[in-house]
């Protein structure tokens, strides 16, 4: 069975603030682990916030506990010129960087997130 690409309006998720010091950080860290330079995100067709951080948390226990989170679209971050794709287990997403991203290519990412929002299934824990 084909696996059903992202709709425009699939709701996007990532934990914390998404500052450059973590977002670079979590690059290094994807390097060193996996010899690319990704960065993490959750989301599926036709699940709402609270459906994907759930759904995060089961696949991968321990995730998503921050205390905000960014949203964004899988359309925004297609206008945006970023590629989205499914990784691992559902909901896991990921982007991909041929090389370590440049500081305007991660804030480019950032401007196509909305500001944090306190996360809506748990007060979080960071």
């Amino acid at each position: 069975m084909a696996v059903e690409p992202l709709k425009s309006d699939a709701i996007v998720v990532r934990g914390g603030e998404m500052t450059l010091p973590n977002l670079r950080q979590a690059l290094q860290t994807s390097y060193v682990q996996d010899d690319e330079y990704a960065l993490s995100f959750f989301g599926a067709n036709d699940m709402t916030v609270e459906e994907i951080i759930e759904a995060a948390r089961g696949a991968y226990p321990g995730c998503l506990q921050n205390k905000k989170v960014r949203l964004s679209t899988a359309g925004r971050l297609a206008e945006a010129g970023f590629r989205i794709e499914k990784d691992g287990l559902p909901p896991h997403l990921a982007i991909k960087f041929q090389i370590s991203p440049t500081d305007a290519n991660l804030e480019a990412l950032t401007g196509a997130f909305d500001s944090g929002i306190v996360n809506p299934v748990s007060e979080g824990v960071s």
